[in-house]
């Protein structure tokens, strides 16, 4: 079954989306489609909801600042964040949308 954003573009996993934050009327989150769950249709519309992954754009050490020292090897891991969204909140991402405010 194909899904489909909130304007009508075809999503599908991996796609990268811009994902309304909740309680905001026009802020947008980047994040990854993961997966697919509870479909149904209305009105010709088909509604899903979908598992978003987003990364919340800090990187985290392996070891606390104040146990660094000269020398060490550190390691730097993202934190990843799913959550299950509507896609009735979903719009795809596309890169050009962007570009024409810069």
């Amino acid at each position: 079954m194909d899904h489909f954003d909130n304007v009508g573009n075809k999503i599908g996993i991996g796609d990268e989306v811009l994902v309304l934050v909740p309680k905001t009327d026009a802020s947008y989150r980047k994040a990854v489609v993961k997966d697919f769950r509870n479909e149904w249709q209305r009105d010709d519309y088909f509604h899903c909801e979908v598992l978003v992954e987003y990364w919340d754009g800090r990187v985290y050490c392996d070891t606390k600042w104040c146990y660094q020292k000269k020398g060490d090897k550190l390691s730097f891991t993202k934190k990843l964040t799913k959550a299950w969204r509507s896609n009735s909140d979903i719009i795809l991402f596309q890169e050009n949308i962007l570009n024409q405010y810069k």
